[in-house]
């Protein structure tokens, strides 16, 4: 119930216009997160021997380039934020409003970020600008900046246009637009002007400055060392939660408690004495903060063990070497645990009971206190055995990794369900764009940059696997006639999808057309039919026939004849047999492949159907051209045909027209009597729906053939 209770919350939390702008960002900054990871663990590598041969090699400046990288990544990682943020909650605000026109929002979300983040305290000719205003200690009033500075000028330019303040007479489309984004861009900024202004009255030149302040006046009247190092931790935890860099803000605790405490241990060690502190610096880091702020390398291990999601597991081998070496960005920002409620609790609670069992440990005497100063980048068990000098601190880091691993488990687990069910949600959407759009409009999925154009490029990928591994079947849909005779079976593609279930087939359809694997697809279910069909003669339906639908460009395919020959030489089936059904709703094209294909399939005996017949403007104009023995009256004229006249009106004149031109009329999406006796008054041959029967698997059809 409590899992639920968070599932719930933080569903709630995701549908949030912001928290989406925030996690989409993130992952546009994913490359810059993982560069400047990389540089990091590079410039900061804990091998005596690796940094001296590194001065030997490239000089005594080698670092400062090293350090540059860094700078160019993570240093100015709350300008890229601030931009991106910005981008993107300008885009999800917008996506639905016409004529509005967003693309100004990044670059003003960066000035106002600018506006709010610059440290005056510096001389403005100097070092104003500061590579340390515009990093992750920032990252929080980044995201509030860009937000407000996003939404306001998305607000003002909706003014502006619904006010009809148009720069209407400039010929220049290029002014013009930079006219109508000219007033929002000023108000905008000088919102942030003034915003700045207010704090220097406030006497805060520096926010982040002021938050280090404030919070590090609360320690001042804690006295209990292990109170103390349990509320830095849980506040460190929540700073980070939001993307502040916690040990930064925090500074002077480190520096003038924990630093502090570690010297006066090595000074008593240093006069035979006792060390009298237990907490210290390289104790923190050592036994709380196991691969970086929130213990993350305990989150590594258990999506190691998991190893079922592969979005999670690519990750963790990205972020596994950087957290070796306790830099966890690529964790942090890129799972994300950054505003993501399901890793709150044990982001915050693992480094809290990590810090008591190795206080505890210590205070005991099984671990001895910390004397060494160790470098922060030091991997896990060996930083625990230099911090002690004992093997007791690598059994202390064993147990702390083996607690957090298990306490991170069932938050990593509600993770997984609440992506599959975000990914599912956008799956659902891409099947209602699929099925709601025209279909005489190109989608062109696979050229989307978004979800769904992620979907269905996977999709795309995953069909020729699907295809061998024989995910793709068919199922047979009888037609009978007015004697309630079977005449045949219509064969439907369907594919089983290993995560999805059954695809509908206007999506793969749609994706195969598109990624031109309709024509090998096709030639799989004309194969299957045709084979199926002659197990059905050889078992006595010797009239029966099968129809088999065609994308229009399998058309343009010049070989598609002469597979088709083959099949029926193969087979022995007759090719009056075999009805081939091509969507009105998709124009054929008048190209010369396309005529002589259908041309020679005619010439093979074959017979032509027009499906959904009567609702697209080329219906005529196929009648005409082709050689076409059956028509299938398109199925939202027949769904209210018991209802509505209009409906029969328009299905009579259809019937005349193609009786009058000897062509067998097929009425389909029969689902009630009522239905099927008005559409034999007007003249239907044949009937296809639920009401006569749904789409049967090969095995039972022989059963329907012999009751009909």
């Amino acid at each position: 119930m409590f899992f639920d209770k968070i599932l719930i919350f933080s569903d709630r939390i995701s549908e949030l216009l912001w928290i989406k702008a925030i996690r989409k960002s993130f992952f546009a900054l994913f490359p810059f997160i993982l560069f400047g990871s990389l540089a990091l663990v590079v410039t900061n590598f804990p091998v005596v021997s690796y940094q001296q041969a590194m001065l030997r090699e490239f000089g005594t400046n080698w670092k400062v380039f090293a350090e540059l990288l860094t700078n160019l990544t993570f240093g100015l990682l709350g300008l890229l934020l601030s931009g991106s943020v910005g981008y993107f909650t300008a885009i999800l605000r917008t996506e639905k409003v016409q004529g509005i026109n967003p693309g100004l929002a990044p670059l003003i979300s960066m000035l106002s970020f600018l506006i709010i983040a610059v440290n005056l305290q510096f001389h403005p000719a100097e070092e104003w600008l500061r590579v340390d205003t515009l990093n992750q200690s920032n990252i929080l009033l980044a995201i509030m900046s860009s937000i407000i500075s996003a939404e306001l000028f998305v607000f003002l330019l909706t003014v502006q246009k619904k006010k009809g303040w148009q720069w209407k007479h400039n010929p220049d489309a290029d002014l013009k637009n930079a006219f109508e984004v000219l007033l929002p861009t000023f108000l905008t900024l000088i919102a942030f002007m003034l915003l700045r202004g207010a704090l220097i009255a406030a006497d805060i030149p520096d926010i982040n400055q002021f938050l280090s302040e404030v919070l590090t006046s609360l320690f001042r009247h804690l006295h209990n060392p292990l109170l103390t190092g349990v509320c830095f931790t849980v506040l460190s935890q929540i700073l980070w939660f939001f993307g502040l860099h916690g040990n930064n803000i925090l500074f002077p605790i480190i520096n003038g408690l924990f630093v502090d405490n570690l010297h006066a241990n090595i000074a008593a060690v240093a006069t035979d004495g006792v060390p009298p502190h237990i907490i210290t610096k390289p104790f923190m880091d050592s036994f709380t903060m196991l691969g970086g702020s929130g213990a993350t390398f305990c989150l590594l291990i258990a999506i190691f063990l998991s190893y079922r999601h592969k979005n999670s597991l690519r990750l963790a081998k990205l972020s596994l070497l950087p957290s070796l070496f306790n830099v966890n960005e690529l964790v942090t920002f890129g799972l994300p645990i950054v505003l993501n409620p399901i890793f709150i609790i044990p982001f915050i609670l693992v480094p809290v009971i990590m810090l008591l069992i190795a206080y505890l440990a210590t205070a005991i005497g099984f671990m001895p206190r910390s004397i060494t100063d160790v470098q922060w980048t030091i991997p896990i068990f060996l930083s625990g055995y230099k911090t002690t000098m004992s093997w007791h601190g690598v059994m202390i880091q064993a147990i702390n990794l083996s607690v957090g691993t298990a306490l991170y488990f069932p938050f990593l687990r509600l993770h997984h369900i609440k992506a599959d069910n975000d990914f599912q949600k956008e799956y659902d959407r891409l099947v209602h764009l699929v099925q709601h759009q025209p279909t005489t409009k190109k989608l062109k999925l696979l050229k989307r940059r978004d979800i769904l154009g992620q979907i269905a490029c996977s999709l795309a990928d995953e069909m020729e696997i699907a295809l061998a591994k024989g995910e793709f079947f068919l199922v047979y849909q009888p037609l009978v006639n007015n004697q309630d005779q079977i005449t045949c079976f219509e064969a439907l593609l369907r594919w089983k999808h290993t995560r999805f279930g059954l695809i509908p087939p206007s999506l793969f359809i749609t994706i195969a057309e598109e990624s031109g694997q309709i024509h090998s697809i096709g030639l799989k279910v004309l194969e299957m039919a045709t084979q199926q069909l002659a197990q059905w003669q050889q078992q006595g339906a010797k009239n029966l026939r099968v129809s088999i639908n065609l994308s229009p460009l399998q058309l343009k395919n010049p070989q598609l004849p002469f597979q088709l020959t083959r099949l029926l030489q193969q087979t022995e089936i007759h090719p009056a047999a075999i009805d081939l059904e091509i969507t009105e709703g998709l124009e054929l094209g008048t190209d010369e492949i396309t005529d002589r294909v259908i041309t020679a399939l005619s010439d093979l005996g074959l017979k032509l159907a027009i499906d959904d017949f009567g609702m697209g403007h080329t219906s005529l104009l196929y009648l005409r051209r082709y050689h076409f023995s059956k028509v299938k009256i398109d199925g939202s004229l027949i769904r209210n045909i018991d209802q509505e006249k209009h409906c029969q009106d328009i299905v009579s004149a259809l019937v005349h027209l193609a009786v009058s031109q000897n062509f067998t009329v097929v009425a389909e999406y029969i689902e009630r009597l009522q239905q099927q006796q008005i559409l034999g008054s007007l003249g239907c041959h044949e009937y296809q729906g639920y009401l006569i029967s749904e789409p049967l698997a090969a095995d039972d059809c022989w059963e329907f053939i012999q009751k009909h």
